[in-house]
Formats: C-alpha cells, structure tokens, sequence
C-alpha cells in the first residue's frame, strides 16, 4: 500500500462517527481530497461539508472509484453498497483502527487513553496539559471538546495524542510510547465474550507499549501488568507513584486534592468538574503528563481550568431552581457514578432519564443495571439505542422497566413528547433531571430543555 500521504483521495464509510470525522478532518488538514458516506446526517458531517468534503448520506459510490484508499468504521455492514464496491474494485482498504494506528506511527511520540470509563475525559484533560506546556500535541478524540474546537486539534508532528477504545480490540492496532489504563470492567461482552479475555486483551496493550503505562492501582491488579515498559501506578493511597491524597468536595460536587509523587507533595489540584472519579482521570492526566516532562503548576492549572467536554455531566439548562444534566454514561458502573455526582449538587428530587445503549450490553449487564439507580428518585426509560445490533427479544428497555420495577420508582416512555410532559408537570425548584446514555439520547435531553424554556 502506498504511504498514506501518497493516497491523495480518501474515502470514509461512516465518515460522522467520533473518530472517523476526525481523522477525515485531519486528512482535509494535509491536503487530501476526501469524500465520504453516511447513513444519518450531523453536525459532525456538516462541518467536513464547510471543510469541503464531499459526503452523501447513504452510499456514495462516485468517491469509492476515485479513491485511492478507502477506510470504514467496524459498525458498518459487510453488505455496505461502499464498502462492496471498493472491494469489487480491489481499492486499498483500511479498518478505522488500522488507519488510526497508521496516522499515529507518523509521529515522534504516541500517547493512548485506553480503559472502559473516562477515555474521552482523561485525553481532554491531557491535551489542556500538553497545550498550556507547549508540546504542541495533535489530538484524537472520542468526544467533541470546546476548548480545542471539536474532536481533533491540529499540532505538530511531535507528540500525537488519541483515544484507544477497546471494542473489537481496536486498540491493539496502536504501539504508543505512553499508554494510559483507566479502569477495566466488563463491557462489550459481545466482543469479547468474557472478563478475563478483556483483561488479555488490555495487558497485551501494556506489553507493547514502548516506554511507559499509566494504571489506575484503585482499580486494576498490577500483577496483571508487568511489562517492558515503566509501570506509572495512580491511586488514593500514597503508595502509588502518584496518588491523591486529602480528597474533599466543594458544594457544587467539586473535588480538590494534593497531588503528591511517592511521598513528595507536588501541588494541589482544584477541579473544577463534578464527581469523585474525576479525581482518577486527573491523576492518569498527570501522570502521562508528568512521563513527558510537564512540571506540576503547569499540569494544576491545566487541570483546574479545564470544563468539560460535551455530554460529559454537561449542564444544558438551570433556571428556576431547575437543573438539567446530560452525561454520555451506559455503563452501570459509569451510571453510578453520575448519579452520585447529581446527587450532590441537587437539593430535591434527582430524576433519571436513561436511555440504554445496544441489546447486548443490556443482556449482558441487566443484574448489575438493576442495582445502578439507586440514587435516583424517579427513573425514566426511553427505547434502546441499537447501534449496530439487531434488536434481542428480552433486552430491550421495556424489559429493563420490568426488572427494576420492584426495587425503583421506573417507567417507560416509547414518545419524547409525552416524556417531557409527565416531567414538566412532576419537577419543582430544587430538582434535577439527568439524562444519561451514549445514543440519541442528547437530542432528547436538548429538546426537553428547550420544552421548559418555551412552556410557562
């Protein structure tokens, strides 16, 4: 195949996802014609359109036979009318994750966020560090992040910083410098079939990492994790090699800490995101940050200016005494957390509005679902977003309802409309609605939050 510079025409199959519209922006960056085919239309593609890409929602056969190299996204069908063309007409092809890995070899230093919570959080984090550091990082990114305009920022050719999902293995593509492990639990079960192969799969991350790997200790077994590289252990205790120590929490559910390195007091950090489990994505930030030579004021004010990144506990609406929340968590673990987080800012009732991502998550996770809400007052379910799956009988979130009826105040909602009704008649001031989920979910949330402004 040629050197991806030589391949001066690019098509995306499923150009709108996170990932993949990033790296279309980022061929858009050097020069490359790009094209591209989707089946829904976003935001995501009308900003590669303004860039000029030329995309089609649905197929788009024309770009396929005047590309030189085509890439698609694994949640695109083997029957894709693209992706059947271009291998009819023997076009080089390329798994998202391989042309990811393929961008990420161009650069001097690779550092990956990999772990089953925080991916998106922690690299957000970690790009504000080296930004205000003046590494002048290239930055991949799984959400869309304000602060350095969307989902991809454009630096240098030194230091390449990017997500490394874990689904259908796709991170194993990538050889960094730098690895971060957040966390692991058990999640896309579909993929992998049990937890121990996913704690393989994450170990072989490790082992070929070139020069050093970040691991939450809180969370993993260390043991599992010996490799050639440096072991960065993070965690409360001032055991690790960074840890946080003197954790405490503002009104607002913020929390600060002392950053400590073995038992030096480095600085203290004062975040200015709510939730505890953000204590565990600064401290991974620091630590890969720290491994590339950022000194520690640089990395605590990094770390107290950063907000957010969208559909990360992002505040949509607050006016009379009423808060609206969305977060992009589907993982009961994920929706613990965020509960929590809402728990602590709300001085009323917290309502739940949760819409749950794929059948096989939910099949495989109902037990530990029915455990997760507890924090809520009142739980709303909307339909299932599918994803790339076909519809399981027995897994959708009817089903869900029927089996948290018993230990939770729960309904179903099957209509956005007569959802945001029964909330607007049931919310008073003091109250919170969060919506959480990783699908459609936000259109949802932003369409609620524009019901309350428009009706008395």
């Amino acid at each position: 195949m040629k050197e991806l510079k030589k391949c001066h025409r690019v098509h995306f199959i499923g150009i709108g996802g996170a990932s993949m519209s990033a790296l279309a922006k980022l061929m858009l960056s050097r020069g490359h014609a790009v094209s591209g085919s989707d089946a829904v239309r976003s935001g995501s593609v009308n900003k590669l359109i303004k860039a000029g890409a030329r995309i089609r929602i649905g197929r788009y056969l024309l770009g396929v036979h005047t590309s030189e190299l085509v890439i698609y996204t694994a949640a695109i069908a083997g029957d894709n009318p693209d992706l059947v063309l271009a291998k009819k007409l023997n076009k080089p092809i390329m798994e998202r994750a391989v042309f990811l890995a393929a961008v990420a070899a161009e650069y001097n230093s690779v550092v990956a966020v990999s772990g089953t919570h925080g991916k998106t959080t922690t690299t957000a984090m970690l790009a504000d560090i080296l930004i205000a550091a003046g590494l002048n990082p290239t930055v991949h990114l799984g959400g869309h992040y304000s602060k350095i305009g969307g989902n991809l920022h454009i630096g240098g050719k030194q230091v390449f910083v990017t997500e490394a999902c874990e689904f259908n293995k796709s991170f194993l593509h990538i050889f960094p410098g730098i690895a971060v492990i957040t966390n692991i639990e058990a999640d896309h079960l579909d993929c992998y079939g049990t937890f121990d192969e996913i704690v393989r799969a994450f170990t072989q991350f490790a082992h070929q990492t070139k020069k050093t790997v970040v691991i939450n200790a809180d969370s993993l077994k260390l043991s599992n994790f010996v490799s050639k590289a440096e072991i960065i252990d993070t965690g409360l205790s001032l055991d690790n090699m960074f840890s946080a120590a003197g954790p405490a929490s503002d009104r607002d559910g913020n929390f600060s800490f002392d950053l400590f390195n073995k038992n030096n007091k480095l600085c203290r950090i004062n975040l200015s995101v709510a939730g505890r489990y953000q204590i565990y994505n600064a401290l991974s930030a620091a630590a890969a940050a720290s491994a590339l030579g950022v000194k520690a004021e640089i990395i605590a004010a990094a770390l107290e200016a950063f907000s957010g990144v969208d559909r990360r506990f992002q505040e949509i609406y607050y006016e009379n005494g009423i808060r609206v929340i969305h977060d992009y968590a589907h993982h009961p673990t994920e929706v613990r957390a965020a509960l929590s987080a809402a728990a602590a800012k709300t001085s009323g009732k917290l309502y739940c509005v949760f819409q749950p991502h794929t059948y096989t998550r939910t099949r495989n996770l109902m037990q530990e679902f029915t455990a997760c809400f507890s924090e809520a007052d009142v739980l709303y379910l909307v339909p299932t977003y599918a994803a790339r799956e076909a519809e399981i009988p027995g897994a959708g979130a009817q089903n869900m309802a029927e089996q948290i009826k018993d230990v939770a105040q729960v309904a179903f909602f099957e209509q956005t409309d007569e959802l945001c009704q029964t909330l607007k008649n049931n919310i008073t001031s003091g109250d919170t609605v969060i919506f959480l989920g990783a699908g459609t979910i936000d259109g949802i949330a932003d369409e609620f939050a524009k019901y309350l402004r428009q009706t008395p």
